[in-house]
């Protein structure tokens, strides 16, 4: 090793320490927060948590509770093995997405360090957890997001272990990357696209066997979470139809996706550039493996512009495009100042990046930190009237109020019912799916005696992020009609119902 090689990773060394620090560090921030910065996360939650004690993971359009859960159970089967051993809490609820966050990195630099060896891991885990931070909340949250991220590092791992080039370690990296698609796709249907380009670059996919053998192994990895009791495909598929079928793209958001799909390419373009100027030439697969993510970008470019979603549908595609960067920088290996100068300013470009993302981040998590007394709110009044059944309704205040919403977990892990959810009724308003007559059933009927709503706001008049509001005004009426305030707290009012 050269001198300039020496002191450059030493560089690269020091600063991946520092990067990976604050990183435990923003996670550890996000942990200790009472809520949740998402409305699905609270949803994913009490599913979980009501099918690890027998309830149905999917249910019929008909059934008026949670019309709509557009996941595969992938990621209720994980949330629900972590509330079933460590407890039924918020903060375990978010267990699953932050120990993803913290395994993919592991799992990356332990690929890295086989892959491309021990030198480049300073580099690689400095704009891996630069991107993770730079993504927040969607790296760490209590989604399908980080543990993608997990299968894909992971997927990258088996690439190499053996070695390489062996016909032991082709199965090996056929299989792996096999069962992460069965996995991807059982999470978010469109997951599988990021692991096409491992299948491009590593695995022997053309060899007639091994197709056969990835093709059985995708179908039955797809199929076996659907022989679990309580987990229908049919009711599965029929809710991503539902969703598929109505939602349009939005066209004027494809200029802004392009241009954040540059994070995860244009690193390894600038690299592949400044190598093609010296003369250094890629390997074919490593061409193709350009190729596939390509591709791979393209077509998460539907999922990313449907109405209601965001670029973050693209992010899981990460680790392949830093194993394509450092691929494209080890061309440099013949000029050492070159290769630390621009990956170097990739490094510090990364860096930058992260700056007004985490200060958004921490920002929302300091103005939110009145949310801890309002959780030891609920949790009082669901001991003080127990062992009454309680439900958490919805206000009128989108932007402050409606993150005590998300409380509905503490009285779900209760075994408290849930019929109002924001994101869920949000998502079946927006699509056309009526599940008034259910609502206005079970309130009419006072199936649930006490109501808790944010304090001196109006029930269920709440607007929707798709625009006008999310029930029709008949129900904040049919409430108003059968429940009475019994007692204000600071947060919320209390309602009981009239009728009992």
């Amino acid at each position: 090793m050269t001198d300039s090689n020496t002191w450059s990773n030493r560089i690269f060394s020091a600063v991946a320490l520092i990067v990976v620090a604050y990183f435990l560090y923003s996670l550890a921030s996000y942990w200790n927060f009472a809520g949740y910065l998402d409305h699905a996360e609270a949803l994913i939650t009490i599913r979980a948590w009501q099918f690890a004690n027998g309830a149905p993971l999917y249910q019929s359009n008909g059934d008026g509770i949670f019309l709509i859960v557009p996941y595969g159970p992938v990621s209720f089967l994980l949330n629900a093995l972590f509330l079933n051993v460590f407890g039924a809490t918020i903060a375990v609820s978010k267990a699953g997405g932050i120990t993803a966050a913290i395994l993919a990195l592991i799992a990356f630099g332990a690929f890295i360090c086989r892959a491309h060896g021990i030198r480049w891991l300073a580099f690689g885990v400095i704009v891996f957890v630069c991107i993770q931070l730079a993504t927040v909340p969607f790296t760490l949250w209590s989604r399908p997001d980080p543990q993608a991220v997990l299968l894909i590092s992971a997927a990258l791992l088996a690439t190499n272990f053996f070695a390489p080039e062996s016909a032991a370690n082709k199965w090996v990296s056929a299989i792996a990357i096999s069962i992460a698609i069965g996995l991807a796709i059982n999470m978010k249907a469109h997951f599988f696209v990021f692991l096409f380009p491992l299948v491009i670059r590593y695995c022997d996919w053309w060899k007639w066997k091994i197709f056969i053998a990835m093709t059985i192994i995708v179908v039955l990895t797809i199929l076996a979470p659907f022989a679990i009791n309580g987990i229908s495909l049919s009711a599965y598929l029929d809710g991503i139809v539902n969703l598929v079928s109505v939602r349009g793209i939005s066209i004027e958001a494809l200029p802004y996706l392009l241009r954040r799909a540059l994070l995860y390419i244009l690193p390894a373009l600038l690299l592949l550039t400044i190598a093609l100027i010296r003369g250094e030439r890629p390997s074919l697969r490593d061409i193709l493996y350009l190729g596939a993510l390509f591709i791979a970008i393209i077509v998460s470019l539907y999922p990313a512009s449907v109405e209601g979603s965001s670029w973050y549908q693209m992010n899981p595609i990460f680790p392949v495009t830093i194993d394509l960067t450092i691929r494209f920088a080890r061309l440099l290996d013949k000029s050492p100042r070159m290769q630390f100068a621009a990956t170097g300013l990739i490094a510090l470009a990364f860096i930058i990046l992260i700056i007004t993302p985490q200060k958004r981040f921490h920002r929302d998590l300091s103005n939110l930190s009145w949310l801890d007394e309002a959780a030891i709110e609920v949790e009082s009044i669901a001991k003080d009237y127990a062992p009454n059944p309680i439900e958490l309704g919805l206000g009128a205040d989108i932007v402050k109020t409606y993150p005590l919403s998300h409380f509905k977990a503490i009285l779900g892990f209760r075994g408290y019912p849930i019929t109002i959810d924001g994101w869920s009724d949000m998502e079946a308003r927006f699509i056309g799916i009526d599940s008034l007559p259910g609502k206005i059933a079970h309130i009419s009927n006072c199936e649930t005696q006490y109501w808790i709503t944010p304090k001196d706001e109006i029930p269920f008049t709440l607007h929707s992020y798709f625009g006008g509001l999310i029930y029709d005004p008949a129900l904040s009426r049919t409430f108003l009609d059968h429940y009475e305030i019994i007692e204000q707290r600071r947060f919320f009012d209390i309602w009981r119902c009239q009728l009992r």
